[in-house]
């Protein structure tokens, strides 16, 4: 995410005015909540809680896909006991 982060940028955009934050990723983001108007601070907080619900769900099924895969640590701590006798 870091990497993309890192080219996903306007070039040459104007620094930002005094006392305006930039939001750029969860680094910023509790200052912008801090210096944002109400109604903006929310929706940057939704959309926050909404970014981290979707990664967590895309960590979810990796895992999942995993286990399917693989096996849990039952599965895997039999084959090594079956393997040692």
């Amino acid at each position: 995410m870091r990497a993309w982060l890192a080219e996903d940028y306007v070039k040459n955009l104007a620094p930002a005015p005094q006392g305006v934050v930039r939001l750029n990723g969860l680094a910023g983001l509790a200052e912008f909540v801090e210096k944002a108007a109400p109604e903006i601070a929310a929706t940057a907080m939704i959309y926050a809680v909404n970014q981290a619900a979707y990664l967590l769900g895309r960590q979810l099924e990796s895992q999942w896909r995993t286990l399917e895969q693989n096996g849990g640590c039952t599965e895997r701590l039999y084959e090594i006991m079956k393997r040692m006798r």
